[in-house]
């Protein structure tokens, strides 16, 4: 499958969504990327078993420079600047990023991007 989009910022937002579910999963938890085609929609998401988002933190995710336990974050560092990022350049493409999330049970980050079935090529 082939999909045209911008290289550079495809791949950043690939880069903060796994690193970030990396970085709050434990060494023994998992990651896994799950792409798939629905209504038109490259979807893809990045799931993991890591520490979790509450439903209160999870409305500031997306905000610049917010992090959602300064305590936490400070153990884990960061910026806040990422998910604010990851959630731009996903708009740019035309497309919406969602989370689902529990403490203790992990998150479930997945962008959805237009696409169009093309002589079988996806195209943006």
């Amino acid at each position: 499958m082939t999909i045209c989009a911008d290289k550079v910022r495809f791949k950043q937002i690939l880069y903060n969504l796994v690193s970030n579910a990396m970085k709050f999963t434990p060494d023994n938890g998992i990651v896994k990327i799950a792409v798939c085609v629905k209504n038109d929609m490259l979807e893809i998401s990045v799931v993991d078993t890591g520490i979790g988002i509450s439903q209160e933190d999870q409305k500031k995710l997306f905000t610049p420079f917010s992090q959602i336990d300064p305590g936490q974050s400070r153990q884990y560092e960061g910026t806040g600047l990422g998910l604010s990022l990851v959630k731009q350049f996903v708009q740019l493409h035309g497309g919406s990023i969602t989370v689902e999330s529990e403490p203790g049970n992990g998150s479930n980050f997945t962008f959805r991007i237009p696409v169009k079935l093309n002589n079988g090529q996806f195209a943006l």
